[in-house]
Parts: C-alpha cells; structure tokens; sequence
C-alpha cells in the first residue's frame, strides 16, 4: 500500500511538470499524459495487469511490464544515440563551415588590404 502511493505520486507530479512544459508539443503532452494515468491505474489495480498478460502469452502481469520496460528502454536508447550522432555530424558541419567562412574572409580581408595602396592617388 506504501509503495502504491509513493509511485502513484511521483506519476502525479510528473504529470504536473509535463503539464508545466511549454517546449514540449500538445501531442507529445498528450500522449505522456495518458501513459502517466495508464502507470496510475496499474499502480493502483495492479491484478489487472495479470489478464492482459495471459492475453499476451505471459505468465505474471509483472513479467509483462518487465518486457515492456525493457523494450521500450532499447527503443529510447537507439532513438537517443541515433539523434545525439545526428547532431554531432551537424555540429562538424557546422564548425567546418565557419572555419572556412573565417579562412575565406581573412583572403578577402588580405586582399582589399594588398590592393588599397594602389587605388591610393
């Protein structure tokens, strides 16, 4: 019973901080919101979690949520390395671009100051 309502109120405030997020698009919102409550609710009822796993083909509900956990964690973490290495070739390029930018003004900049003497009278 402790632990129900130690997990059932770190869902509900994560709910209010998701809520809070401004950055975070309205079905993005939406969509944690509602798997937040669904946490809620197997929290609180946890025998229901038995039925979808016999459902499934798995012994125990907790076993079922194992799984899940687990392949929901190797999902986010190929998506998270997948784009952390899109912005690290980004970012190369980037640094590449304006060191080149730099190199290309300082010719110009060599340049107006090797011809300004001759357009002087």
């Amino acid at each position: 019973m402790l632990i129900q309502v130690a997990l059932i109120s770190v869902f509900l405030l994560l709910l209010v901080r998701i809520f809070r997020q401004r950055t975070m698009g309205k079905i993005f919102r939406g969509a944690s919101a509602g798997l937040i409550l669904l946490a809620c609710y197997v929290v609180a009822f946890p025998n229901v979690t038995n039925g979808v796993a016999a459902i499934a083909g798995v012994g125990r509900g907790a076993d079922l949520i194992i799984y899940l956990c687990m392949a929901t964690g190797a999902y986010l973490l190929t998506t998270l390395y997948i784009r952390l290495r899109k912005n690290e070739l980004n970012t190369a390029k980037l640094v590449q671009r304006h060191a080149l930018d730099a190199r290309r003004i300082e010719e110009l900049e060599f340049e107006a100051h090797r011809k300004a003497p001759e357009l002087a009278p």
